[in-house]
């Protein structure tokens, strides 16, 4: 009887949900150069401590406005300064599956784009892709936003 209550508890704590492990995705900057709007970076993302997209781009100063209310977003709302990134030279992009690609940006504007496998073997454009369907564009080179300061963290 003792040996059937033992099984009993522990199919139930085996069965109770399991929290896993959130990812984790920053960024690092290195600055290369100052102009009077802009800021000329390196930078190196990534994701659960494997680089996901690393290049140069810009970082213009700018402001975003947020809503601080999920229930009214339209009347309470915050801005907070941000930084938009432009991407600009040479980057490349990592996907989990080994497979990637290398681009060529012009502030923001992508001039050429090349897709390997995960052997390093050039790839198309729709092998690259597979059937992804989205509504945004995965190689625009303007739509990244940093907000300046730090993130609360929930007690």
């Amino acid at each position: 009887m003792k040996h059937s209550y033992i099984i009993i508890l522990l199919s139930i704590i085996l069965t109770g949900p399991v929290n896993g492990q959130n990812s984790s995705t920053w960024t690092d900057f290195d600055t290369l150069e100052v102009y009077d709007n802009k800021v000329l970076v390196d930078f190196v993302t990534y994701s659960d401590a494997n680089i996901r997209e690393q290049g140069q781009a810009f970082l213009y100063s700018d402001s975003l406005e947020l809503r601080k209310s999920k229930w009214l977003p339209r009347f309470f709302k915050t801005t907070v300064p941000a930084d938009s990134m432009v991407l600009h030279g040479i980057v490349k992009s990592q996907w989990k599956e080994g497979k990637y690609r290398v681009g060529k940006y012009d502030n923001g504007e992508k001039l050429e784009m090349i897709y390997f496998n995960s052997n390093g073997n050039e790839i198309t454009y729709q092998e690259f892709y597979g059937g992804l369907r989205s509504q945004w564009d995965p190689e625009q080179g303007t739509n990244r936003y940093f907000i300046h300061g730090n993130k609360k963290k929930k007690k």
